[in-house]
């Protein structure tokens, strides 16, 4: 295994950080199972986002469309009424 800053070759490789400069070599466990944790959550978080978007631009889209389905009938019924008031 090398360094990967300074490309020294490592001679044990159960060491976490490299004996000439000291960069990190490999991330411990614990800080790759939190890593991988906070991963899940996120991709979790931007699916529910994802889902809520798609439900609520079907719910809009469909309140447009019943908005915009008014037939002549209903134009000429409420310029009936308005003139009779």
């Amino acid at each position: 295994m090398y360094c990967k800053k300074r490309g020294s070759e490592l001679k044990e490789d159960n060491d976490n950080f490299c004996p000439n400069c000291g960069t990190k070599i490999k991330e411990t466990e614990e800080h790759s199972k939190f890593k991988n944790k906070n991963v899940k959550i996120i991709i979790g978080i931007i699916i529910v986002f994802i889902i809520f978007g798609i439900i609520l631009s079907k719910l809009t889209t469909k309140s447009v469309q019943d908005a915009m389905n008014v037939t002549q009938e209903d134009i000429e019924r409420t310029r009936q009424e308005l003139r009779n008031r």
